[in-house]
């Protein structure tokens, strides 16, 4: 509804409503997740290195207790994805369920998790399937065991299909988040 009277209003195709538009939606993806999974992940200290980090499953709820909130909504607002390899993603048969390997004190989880997190609203993927997971400097998600994942670097993308792994998108991607993730769909099996 929201929508349908900004597209009323008479400066419909000025950069305001561009702008109004994309907050919009990220402020309607952030609820969904928010409303999609509760919050079990705790802060942990590195007072030698002076950082505050997540351990564990995260929620929205979780980001702002370490300023990853802020990161989130930056890097999720300011990236493009290519048009094109969305509306190809659109047409693919999507993975059952995706995990997000994090670290909220690692700068490419800083710069890629809100980047993938764009691809999967402009995907059209469901945020209900998308799980994340907070790990420690030693990689290590506290009580979670995680060791049979092999996370060696963060962020690491898991894609499954029937429970089963279909592919990875390790650190940073090959070539773009998009691209990376449409060779995987295309390469499954």
């Amino acid at each position: 509804m929201i929508i349908f009277i900004m597209r009323l209003h008479p400066t419909y195709e000025n950069q305001n409503y561009k702008r109004m538009k994309k907050y919009f939606f990220l402020v309607l993806f952030m609820f969904a997740f928010v409303i999609s999974a509760s919050s079990q992940a705790i802060v942990e200290e590195d007072e030698e290195r002076g950082i505050k980090y997540l351990v564990g499953e995260c929620s929205d709820q979780d980001w702002a207790k370490v300023g990853f909130d802020t990161y989130l909504d930056d890097g999720f607002a300011e990236y493009q994805p290519n048009e094109t390899l969305l509306d190809s993603l659109k047409l693919m048969q999507m993975p059952d369920n995706i995990l997000i390997v994090l670290a909220t004190w690692c700068h490419d989880s800083q710069v890629q998790v809100p980047r993938f997190l764009r691809v999967l609203q402009d995907a059209g993927y469901p945020e209900s399937s998308v799980k994340v997971l907070a790990v420690d400097l030693k990689k290590k998600a506290g009580d979670l065991d995680i060791s049979e994942l092999n996370i060696e670097r963060v962020p690491t993308f898991i894609f499954y299909d029937d429970q089963k792994e279909i592919g990875r998108i390790i650190e940073t991607p090959v070539n773009t988040l998009e691209m990376d993730f449409y060779q995987i769909l295309r390469n499954k099996r």
